[in-house]
């Protein structure tokens, strides 16, 4: 402002003078000098103007500024920067090398202990290693019953290095690894993550404290397979009010099914164990007839399963009944059934009779 003032006072004053000097008509003059007068505080008030804008332009990036601030210093915590150099700090203030590499032609990098990104545009390295890390950091807990007997007694010369390319974290101390370790948890994306769930990998020995549910599946630990919990495919039960005559069985010495001891499960997988048990309990003859007799077997998809074959007899009481676990290889629907053959015809229907079949997958 004082400079505006003082340029317009030099301006009038070299007008008045140069006016002396040529003897021009005060009046004229007059005239002259409140022209350029005006016109001087026109320019002086367009400058204060744009001044003004100046100064509200400043105020407005500064703010800009302050609030972009602690995003940016939260991002470059927690995300490793993209750099040319080999030379870096790593998380625990050691220095390390520098490199990002996921995967043959992969489309996101992140940081990794050595190695390179490829053809990965160098715009996505920060973005990609902070969305791994962040997701990685939230998810497993550490606990250490001694840390200065794992690693040593000066805090300041711990360090750990996360290689996730490899999937494992070293500790060291002075420098030294004094450990190698997988990294618990390992989540694998398959290409087409919108349709293929992840698999997730358990690294570790691992001590569950809650419980383990497998749907239907298996899962092999140290070579030996562990299956899930039996699930139930068949069973009949016998009615606990019969009626005489609905459940009857003719005398013959033919093998023949026995009535309402059939089922043909539906088998998915390409490996199945089952267990199949059957228990028929009856009377037959009178008296003390002691030449009485039923046998009965189970066929498992035309085949019998010598093992579950039963007999009883020698009396007008008896139970007759059989187990087998076995395997069946390849999915299908194949028939598993009771055949049997007695000397005497069967009627069931008391209290103390039955017959049952039972089928679970067990594995």
């Amino acid at each position: 402002m004082a400079a505006h003032n003082a340029l317009r006072r030099a301006v009038i004053l070299a007008a008045c003078v140069a006016g002396a000097i040529a003897g021009a008509p005060s009046e004229e003059w007059a005239e002259r000098l409140r022209l350029l007068e005006t016109r001087v505080e026109q320019v002086q008030k367009q400058s204060e103007q744009r001044e003004a804008a100046l100064h509200k332009r400043v105020a407005f990036l500064e703010g800009e500024v302050q609030r972009l601030r602690p995003s940016s210093e939260q991002a470059e915590a927690t995300a490793p920067k993209a750099r040319t150099g080999k030379a870096a700090v790593g998380p625990m203030g050691e220095p390390e090398a520098m490199g990002r590499r996921l995967s043959p032609a992969p489309t996101c990098c992140r940081w990794t202990a050595d190695g390179t990104c490829g053809t990965v545009p160098a715009e996505r390295f920060e973005v990609c290693t902070h969305m791994h890390e962040y997701l990685e950091t939230k998810t497993t807990t550490h606990e250490f019953d001694d840390l200065d007997a794992c690693l040593g007694p000066d805090a300041s010369k711990w360090s750990a290095k996360f290689d996730g390319a490899n999937s494992n974290v070293t500790l060291s101390y002075d420098a030294v690894a004094k450990a190698t370790l997988k990294t618990p948890l390992k989540v694998t994306h398959a290409a087409d993550c919108g349709n293929d769930p992840p698999t997730l990998t358990v690294q570790m020995d691992t001590v569950h404290d809650g419980s383990l549910t497998l749907d239907g599946g298996s899962l092999t630990l140290g070579g030996n397979e562990v299956h899930s919990a039996p699930k139930l495919l068949f069973r009949y039960d016998f009615p606990g009010a019969a009626t005489s005559g609905d459940h009857t069985f003719a005398a013959s010495n033919v093998w023949r099914d026995f009535p309402d001891l059939t089922h043909t499960p539906i088998l998915t997988k390409t490996h199945t164990i089952l267990l199949v048990h059957y228990q028929i309990s009856y009377n037959m003859g009178v008296g003390s007839d002691t030449g009485t007799y039923l046998c009965c077997r189970l066929m498992v998809d035309g085949t019998e399963e010598t093992s579950a074959r039963s007999i009883d007899g020698a009396g007008i009481y008896g139970t007759s009944s059989g187990t087998w676990i076995g395997e069946i290889f390849g999915a299908g629907s194949p028939v598993i059934k009771v055949q049997c053959r007695n000397s005497d015809a069967l009627n069931l229907y008391s209290d103390y009779m039955t017959k049952a079949l039972s089928v679970a997958i067990i594995g």
